[in-house]
């Protein structure tokens, strides 16, 4: 048993993660900015101030923490030096020995950044690790595929439409529909975030892929589940490297999510959110026992009518 510890487990990612190692026997504090009632026998939560790092530093030597999960989602300086901070204190902490940072897409490089304009927090964060004496792996799964299921998956992620919009029937796919990306299940990427926990060494890159798909592929099962012909539109790179985004919904255009989705689509026609992997890193191939939900087998439970 560990005492693990979860920075952002309230909600998203990190609430997948509490749910998956609530099944288990290791004893979870949630890194909280209050505190409330756990409904998990082995599930805590801790109030956390991210700007005070002898603070956390205390909080991870009063619980005995061994383990960190940051599902901080890294959206901006102020959640950057949150994690970093805490970075900082599991390295000063006696008891913590592991750290997991929060990233959670593609394989985050220097060139993914020159198109990603938030991958430098990853990077920040990864160089801080780096200088660390804690061990630690970076996760990259790529996109995940809850969000071509909503509103009907069990899933713990916000709402959020990107080039095809299965309820409505509609996609603005970026390129040519047929370049290749990576998508993961949340709730199968949790799982083998917490089978790690149990192993003595890990990879400083871990991979994990629910399936290698096109947005055309994607398309056509969306369209067969539903029985509807969507109304389809394709943006060229050289559309959106004018940061140019046919709008997915009404409303959509001068919103952060223009934005997004230019980055997303410049990512998928650039091969950014297809996750390979080198030899140790593939978790897929690590642990077998562990099946894995294909975009397809997803799309036909959650749509099939």
């Amino acid at each position: 048993m560990a005492v693990i510890a979860v920075a952002g487990g309230t909600g998203g990612v990190g609430k997948a993660f509490v749910q998956e190692l609530a099944k288990t026997k290791h004893q979870v504090i949630i890194l909280s900015r209050t505190e409330r009632e756990s409904k998990y026998p082995n599930v805590t939560y801790a109030k956390a101030d991210y700007a005070n790092i002898p603070s956390l530093t205390n909080l991870l030597e009063t619980f005995k923490i061994d383990t960190v999960i940051s599902a901080i989602v890294m959206e901006s300086v102020q959640s950057s030096t949150s994690q970093l901070n805490l970075i900082a204190a599991a390295e000063k902490s006696s008891t913590t020995k592991r750290f997991i940072p929060s990233e959670f897409g593609g394989k985050v490089d220097e060139e993914i950044a020159k198109t990603d304009p938030w991958a430098i927090y990853w990077l920040n964060n990864t160089e801080a690790l780096s200088k660390t004496s804690l061990q630690w792996t970076r996760f990259a799964v790529g996109f995940f595929m809850d969000y071509w299921g909503m509103p009907h998956i069990d899933s713990t992620l916000n709402p959020f439409k990107w080039a095809i919009d299965v309820e409505n029937g509609v996609a603005a796919i970026p390129g040519t529909g047929e370049e290749k990306l990576t998508m993961t299940y949340t709730r199968d990427f949790a799982k083998f975030v917490v089978r790690l926990l149990d192993e003595a060494e890990w990879p400083q890159r871990a991979v994990v892929s629910g399936q290698v798909v096109t947005f055309n592929q994607v398309l056509g099962w969306a369209q067969e589940a539903t029985g509807r012909k969507f109304k389809v539109t394709y943006d060229s790179i050289e559309k959106l490297e004018r940061g140019e985004v046919t709008p997915l919904y009404e409303g959509m255009q001068g919103t952060p999510m223009e934005k997004i989705s230019e980055v997303f689509g410049k990512m998928t026609v650039h091969g950014q959110i297809l996750v390979g992997d080198e030899e140790g890193q593939n978790l897929n191939e690590r642990f077998p026992e562990l099946r894995v939900t294909t975009v397809e087998e997803m799309i036909r439970k959650n749509w099939k009518r």
